[in-house]
């Protein structure tokens, strides 16, 4: 039961960080858009793609390694978490742009 609550809490906050990004990216390239607003969307999409890249090279390289190590596979269910950790983490460091 607990597992189910973690991976369905993982899921929704992977939508939630998704949603966020699709809004700021759309205000951005919006006609009426401020410098802010467009440099808070350039970063968004920075931001976006790199915690998506840094997930897919721990997923692959994950899965690579599991050939030549066994037990290793279960580490996989970790590849949510890199992308959250990784699109959340830079925002405490980031200074507001609004």
């Amino acid at each position: 039961m607990a597992f189910l609550l973690i991976a369905y809490l993982t899921l929704l906050a992977i939508g939630l960080s998704l949603y966020h990004s699709y809004r700021v990216i759309t205000k951005a390239a919006a006609g009426e858009a401020t410098v802010n607003a467009i440099q808070a969307g350039v970063r968004e999409k920075r931001l976006l793609l790199g915690a998506l890249a840094a997930a897919a090279c721990y997923g692959v390289g994950l899965f690579v390694i599991t050939f030549f190590r066994e037990g290793l596979s279960v580490y996989v269910v970790l590849t949510p978490m890199v992308y959250l950790v990784v699109w959340a983490l830079p925002r405490l460091f980031l200074q507001r742009l609004e």
